[in-house]
């Protein structure tokens, strides 16, 4: 359910507030969203979060360790670019 404006979003309040039907419609359909939905999924967020977190932290610790070729490549604009490029090649080796 989405509104796109302020008064889009009164006439489905209003819609919903004087409908009992539509009211009970709208409020089972997101009942049964909430079960099947993956945003209500909190396992699997954490899951992902976890492995998020785990990627930074080794990447991180490759960074520190000079492997991947991250070490001091200059300085300047280029420089900071050519680091954030090396940086996601490491991190993309990491992604399964």
């Amino acid at each position: 359910m989405v509104a796109r404006n302020w008064e889009d979003y009164y006439h489905v309040a209003l819609r919903l507030a004087t409908t009992p039907y539509v009211y009970e419609k709208t409020r089972h359909a997101l009942i049964h969203a909430r079960a099947t939905c993956a945003l209500y999924d909190t396992q699997k967020w954490v899951r992902e979060w976890q492995r998020g977190v785990r990627i930074l932290w080794e990447t991180r610790l490759l960074v520190d360790e000079g492997e991947g070729g991250l070490g001091d490549v200059g300085q300047g604009a280029s420089g900071g670019k050519e680091r954030m490029r090396r940086f996601h090649a490491v991190v993309a080796r990491r992604l399964p």
